[in-house]
This record gives structure tokens, C-alpha cells and sequence, in this order.
């Protein structure tokens, strides 16, 4: 049986005066709407979509983490370009393969991870650039985790036997790379989750500094389950840790 349809819309909202405007809309199955992934500064509206070449059923009697690689491998995405307040789209760019991907106001960006290549496609003209190669850290999955200023933040992911531990534990290793000059930093800041060593989630950034999660499951503040810190950006970038500044919550009496 097929899902059911359903209308997706993009959306204007006045924020000043709350005043909505519906532009774009599009019949979709329920369960495969397109993913919205933001505006550009170009002033498109960019929505994301793939579909899988190959499943479970091409690969009988192998286990799931034997195959889930090769079936991300066979995903096709495809990026939309909608502009603003028009009711419009033009598919203006495709691509194959284990990637992320990331919108920030300059365009798309996209890790392959088989390829460790970082690439930037402008919009709409989808001319594609080629920024960086990441080392070879042989890691199974990969994160495409922010934008700082002119540096997009990555982190890839392998997993590794440790003692006294039953489950194999996630070990990412960080990086940042220079979009406008492809120079590659490594990260050495990151977040304990349980006996994982994550990338340190950024929440939020001034002209100077970020707001991260350095610590989860932590037993100094169980009423929030995370410990937050403030560093400035070059302190980051320089894997400065002894620049953290812990955030201090005021508990009620």
C-alpha cells in the first residue's frame, strides 16, 4: 500500500507584525517530505531529499553493520532551490554516495566520507568547489557539526575496544576547516558522553565567542544532565581547554 499524500509548504512570517505568507507548496507521501534545510544569502530556499538504490534484501544473511555503509553508498540526493516568496523550485544539484551535508548562508557544503573530501556547491548555479581532504582517521561514520565564522566544523567517528567497558565506544575526532582557505585544524576539545569522547556540541556563538556542551550525564548539576562552557574562538581553534569557562546555573532554594 502507498502512504498517504500531504501538502508541504514553505512559509513567510512578518516578525514584526505576524502577517503569514504561503508561497510554495508541493504534494508529498507521508514519511518522504523533503527536508528543509534553510535560506541562503542568495535568497533561495533549500530543500533536501534522497532515495535508496540498494536495501537489507540485496545483502540475505548479513548483519546490519556489515551492510549499512554500502546501502548509504547507494543513496542519490537531490537539493532543491526555491526563492523566496515565489512559488518555484529548480532541482539544481544532485550527488551520490556516504556523504553530509550542511546549509550555511553561503551555500551548501558536503563531507564524503569515502572520498574525506569537503566540497562547497553555490546556489543556485551548483558550481561545485573543492575545499579540503581530512586525514584517514579510518572512522566509520562522520559529522558535518556547525559553522564558525569562515570555519565549518567536522568530526569523524570510529569506534574502539576499551577495558572495563562492554560496548565499544565512540571516539570522533574533531576538526575545523578553513572554508575560504582550506586549512585543516584539528580539535582537541571535546564532549564526555558517558565513557564516549564526542565532539563538543556548539549551541550558539558571538562575534568572539561559543557556547558548548562539554560534559553529559555529569553529576554536578543533575537537574539539567549537561555541563555548558564558554571559550573564546581562537581558544577553541588553538584546542585551548584551560580557556573553558563553565556555566554556573543559581539553583533555587
Amino acid at each position: 500500500s502507498t502512504s498517504p499524500e500531504a501538502t508541504f509548504r514553505l512559509v513567510e512570517i512578518d516578525l514584526n507584525t505576524g502577517a503569514r505568507t504561503d508561497f510554495y507548496e508541493q504534494s508529498v507521501q507521508v514519511g518522504m517530505e523533503p527536508i528543509f534545510m534553510g535560506v541562503t544569502d542568495s535568497g533561495y530556499c533549500i530543500l533536501s531529499q534522497f532515495t535508496e538504490t540498494k536495501s537489507p534484501s540485496d545483502f540475505p544473511d548479513q548483519e546490519w553493520n556489515e551492510i549499512s555503509a554500502e546501502i548509504a553508498r547507494s543513496r542519490v540526493y537531490t537539493w532543491t532551490a526555491i526563492p523566496v516568496g515565489y512559488n518555484e523550485a529548480e532541482q539544481f544539484f544532485t550527488y551520490n554516495g556516504r556523504i553530509e551535508n550542511y546549509l550555511a548562508a553561503d551555500g551548501l557544503y558536503i563531507y564524503d566520507q569515502d572520498a574525506r573530501e569537503v566540497l562547497h556547491v553555490s546556489v543556485p548555479d551548483a558550481q561545485q568547489t573543492h575545499i579540503a581532504t581530512l586525514p584517514d582517521e579510518n572512522a566509520t561514520s562522520a559529522y558535518i557539526d556547525g559553522r564558525m565564522d569562515e570555519w565549518l566544523l567536522l568530526s569523524v567517528r570510529r569506534y574502539e575496544q576499551v577495558e572495563n567497558i562492554e560496548y565499544n565506544v565512540a571516539v570522533d575526532v574533531c576538526y575545523a576547516v578553513n572554508t575560504e582557505t582550506g586549512e585543516i585544524v584539528k580539535l582537541d576539545i571535546t564532549q564526555q558522553v558517558a565513557a564516549d569522547q564526542r565532539m563538543a556540541l556548539m549551541l550558539a556563538q558571538t562575534d568572539s565567542e561559543i557556547l558548548l556542551v562539554t560534559d553529559s550525564e555529569t553529576s554536578n548539576y543533575p537537574h539539567y544532565g549537561m555541563e555548558y562552557s564558554v571559550i573564546g574562538k581562537e581558544d577553541y581553534l588553538h584546542s585551548n581547554a584551560s580557556a573553558l569557562r563553565r556555566v554556573q546555573f543559581i539553583e533555587n532554594s
